[in-house]
């Protein structure tokens, strides 16, 4: 295998011991770590798309570019003490690298600000930990905001503190409380050292692409999952991190291919829309192609023949998602389906199933290569140096000297003591690796007093047609309520027979005397700014009438002109769905599921029809509005 960038060793092995080995003499300080993190200067740690090139910066620039932007941080908080805390509030970049080690090497201590969080969220942060500033991409706040724009400017300032000791880190915010965990060096360089573990115990985890490994930035740094699993593990390393410019799955895809993309670590919610794509794109193709890649999935596990189905069937699904560069992908955060990562695995990919949280870190990650043993969602066994146990409640508990140093919760200081951290998530074990089953928060008590996990239900629930489910308390001593996420342009017919088939489904499985009612819901249950769903808030949304209800759409007079009509006859024809569901406003991503192969397919179709590019178009046009405008402007 082909290697570039590892200094004088010829081969992953050694490179990774002796920096390791470095590491484990390394005097606990931010100072010291700083320095191995940037020694590798000739090395690429950023790589960006801006149009027609793509832009590099080195580890060695990336270095001097903290120092220039810690002289102008201290210019703008001249009078803040040593240890004093800085807001970081910006998206992932190489910037976000520089000035968080920037805010550390001025002696200050980063808050890694939430971006997904409301701006009362925020500011309660800044408050709760007495924040002297923040850096910001352009929001102002209420303490003294340094800006993006302002942080490379020439200065004479001197800078000759000693670096900061501690950071925090927010928690992602699904719970009521927001929680502020601090990690010091001590914390930091001993999860830097359990990455032995990961890199040494899989051979796919190691694998470059034409000499280089690149890891797609999309899980934002300020959370703990990108923080730990993706700047730390693989910037310590000197690896390169590649920008997504925004979450269009057309980006997403172009921009994995584009840069050769070797590593995708990422929530549940991301694999799972990926797999309904992928699926439907293939139904799309007829019965025959489908029962096809069916079978080819069940030979993918068979001894022999199933690397050989991997490699040449599902070559052209691969091509068509992702490519051949990636060779190693991680969930966390939540739970995900089994089907999702059978698929991924039996392609080609290799998914696995990884557990963490904002106050333990990152605790465990399956680094099984067996596809019965991935796709069975485990989460694997602890990291050296922690323990996992389950209490009388289904709880797991983690304990071990990686986890967060203390905790500020309800403006209280909670230190970490010997006794295992209670995580309310319920989990168990078999063998010896641990599954999840959901959070004990979450679930739902029936009138009978049954405490009913939804995760489990909500599982055996899913049909055609259904976004999502989310299994809600009843109120008043009535049965809990089934909360049915659909699209907004699903035609009364096929709204009325998927209402049958759920109860259908509930009757199959005896819950009957579970769920009292089933609603249809026209909006998704997981927003923007979130990776997993809320289930108390759409609770409280619901018995509040916030929630949008669904109600049959009517086309009336929307389509006026021939053209338009006629894109909607092709988004029709591309997604193989019934005209009557397809409105003006409908996205052909979000709202029908299309793939950049199908909008490719389309655009050719138009071009040819009216001799209009859409790629020359400055915005994305993903409506028929949008395309249908922008097609009239060019004739």
């Amino acid at each position: 295998m082909k290697y570039t960038n590892l200094g004088q060793f010829s081969s992953i092995k050694p490179y990774i011991e002796d920096k390791l080995s470095r590491l484990s003499n390394l005097d606990r300080s931010f100072d010291s770590l700083f320095n191995m993190m940037f020694e590798n200067e000739p090395n690429i740690l950023f790589e960006e798309n801006t149009g027609f090139r793509i832009k590099r910066y080195t580890y060695g620039e990336c270095k001097a570019n903290v120092s220039i932007i810690a002289k102008n941080i201290k210019a703008k908080y001249p009078g803040a003490e040593y240890d004093s805390v800085i807001g970081l509030y910006l998206d992932n970049s190489h910037t976000w690298i520089e000035t968080f080690w920037a805010i550390l090497m001025c002696g200050f201590r980063p808050l890694l600000l939430n971006m997904r969080l409301s701006d009362d969220s925020l500011e309660y942060a800044l408050d709760i930990t007495n924040a002297a500033g923040i850096i910001s991409k352009g929001k102002i706040f209420s303490c003294p905001t340094l800006l993006e724009s302002d942080l490379y400017k020439e200065n004479d300032q001197e800078v000759n503190t000693k670096f900061g000791e501690e950071l925090f880190v927010m928690s992602s915010g699904t719970s009521e409380n927001i929680k502020i965990c601090a990690y010091s060096a001590e914390e930091i360089i001993k999860i830097l050292l359990q990455s032995k573990e990961i890199i040494l115990s899989s051979k796919r985890v190691q694998k470059f692409y034409d000499g280089e490994l690149k890891l797609l930035a999309f899980l934002p740094f300020y959370h703990i999952f990108g923080f730990v699993a993706n700047y730390l593990w693989f910037g310590f390393f000197a690896r390169t991190f590649v920008k997504l410019n925004d979450l269009n799955p057309l980006t997403i895809q172009n921009t994995i291919r584009r840069h050769h993309v070797t590593h995708i670590f990422a929530v549940p919610l991301f694999w799972q829309k990926t797999y309904d794509a992928a699926i439907r794109e293939i139904k799309n193709k007829g019965d025959k192609t489908y029962n096809k890649f069916l079978k080819g999935m069940k030979l993918a596990s068979k001894p022999l023949i199933g690397k050989l189905i991997t490699k040449y069937a599902f070559k052209q699904v691969r091509e068509q998602l992702f490519g051949e560069s990636v060779n190693y992908m991680i969930t966390g955060g939540s739970m995900i389906d089994k089907k999702v990562l059978t698929f991924f695995n039996s392609i080609g990919y290799h998914l696995s199933n990884g557990y963490g949280m904002s106050e333990i870190g990152i605790t465990s990650v399956e680094l099984s290569e067996n596809h019965k043993t991935l796709n069975s969602a485990s989460i694997g066994k602890p990291l050296p140096g922690l323990e996992y146990s389950i209490n009388e409640n289904g709880e797991l508990l983690v304990k071990g000297d990686t986890l967060a140093k203390y905790i500020i919760e309800n403006e209280e200081i909670h230190k970490r003591k010997d006794e295992p951290f209670l995580t309310h998530d319920l989990a168990y074990k078999d063998g010896d690796r641990y599954y999840l089953q959901g959070r004990q928060d979450d679930l739902v008590v029936s009138i009978t007093g049954e405490n009913l996990n939804p995760n489990i239900i909500e599982e055996k629930l899913m049909i055609d047609n259904v976004i999502s489910l989310c299994l809600i308390n009843g109120r008043d001593n009535s049965l809990p309520i089934l909360l049915v996420s659909i699209s907004k342009y699903l035609s009364a017919e096929d709204a009325n027979q998927l209402t049958k088939d759920l109860v259908i489904k509930i009757t199959e499985h005896n819950l009957n005397s579970q769920i009292g009612k089933v609603v249809l819901v026209s909006e998704p249950f997981i927003g923007e700014d979130e990776f997993k769903i809320n289930r108390k808030k759409l609770e409280e949304k619901y018995y509040s009438n916030a929630l949008t209800l669904y109600v049959p759409k009517l086309n009336k007079d929307e389509f006026k002109d021939e053209i338009s009509n006629k894109i909607r006859e092709l988004f029709a024809k591309t997604m193989n769905r019934n005209i009557n569901d397809i409105h003006m406003d409908t996205d052909f991503f979000l709202d029908i599921g299309g793939t950049s192969i199908d909008y490719a397919v389309m655009m050719a179709e138009i071009q040819e029809t009216y001799n209009a590019s859409l790629s020359d178009s400055e915005k994305p046009l993903t409506t028929i509005q949008d395309i249908s405008q922008y097609v009239k402007e060019r004739l």
